[in-house]
């Protein structure tokens, strides 16, 4: 079985585990600290850049061109550059949604707190948390699509089971990135529009270049994502009469 495959496949399993326990744990605390953040932090982190390696090295080994060092460099510094970014804003956010979630959730203290430093926590928590969050995130998607077309070892297209294991985690990756762009509140259009030019761009490449999209798994599975991110959201606004975040519901 092709490789990529294989991690997309653990990539699904364990994604897949990790939600199911900070679901079963949003409700316990420890000390003054709900469980699920302590998931975000000693879970989610770690499995994060478990895959930002792994994917990393299967771009690499043993398929790397060596027509254009300079690119590889240049893609391997943009990739560490937006990982950086995301654990950043990974840590700004959740820093601050765990205060958040304690003030309104656990002790619902916000009438007591003055209005400008809940702006503040709000600030840090929705606003530029989710701003570098997110920056981080869809510059790493990016990364690893130039990565893969510009510089790995174009392969064979994937048999038909491959390519419905790349679809299917696609589907999820990008249902699930709708949900927290739309829970985010201020970045879904921003989100919506970069979906659809970056659809654009990727068709454009294929058909000028003739290429077939099966012979690049991640990428095809950004395709699928990018796509499902779309039809997500429209099914999200249809069935609640808008883009409403979930915790207001």
């Amino acid at each position: 079985m092709n490789k990529k495959v294989r991690l997309m496949e653990i990539f699904g399993v364990v994604g897949a585990s990790i939600f199911f326990i900070r679901y079963i744990t949003s409700s316990f605390m420890i000390w003054r600290i709900r469980l699920t953040a302590l998931v975000d932090l000693f879970l989610v982190v770690p499995f994060t850049f478990l895959i930002y390696y792994l994917v990393n090295k299967s771009l690499s080994e043993p398929q790397e061109l060596e027509k254009n060092k300079t690119l590889s460099k240049n893609l391997k510094i943009l990739s560490s550059i937006f990982l950086m970014i995301f654990f950043l804003g990974y840590g700004i956010h959740y820093s601050a949604n765990a205060i958040d979630e304690y003030i309104v959730m656990v002790r619902n203290y916000v009438s007591s707190i003055p209005p400008d430093t809940y702006e503040v926590i709000h600030f840090y928590d929705e606003l530029l948390g989710h701003a570098v969050l997110f920056l981080g995130y869809l510059g790493l998607m990016c990364a690893f699509i130039i990565k893969e077309l510009k510089e790995a070892k174009k392969e064979k297209p994937a048999r038909m089971f491959e390519v419905i294991v790349a679809c299917f985690v696609g589907i999820i990756i990008g249902a699930g990135t709708a949900v927290a762009f739309i829970e985010a509140t201020y970045f879904i259009e921003f989100l919506l529009a970069f979906s659809v030019l970056l659809l654009i761009l990727l068709s454009l490449y294929f058909i000028k270049n003739r290429e077939d999209p099966r012979c690049y798994l991640y990428t095809l599975l950004f395709l699928t994502g990018f796509v499902s991110i779309l039809i997500t959201t429209l099914i999200y606004y249809f069935i609640f009469g808008g883009l409403i975040p979930l915790s207001q519901l």
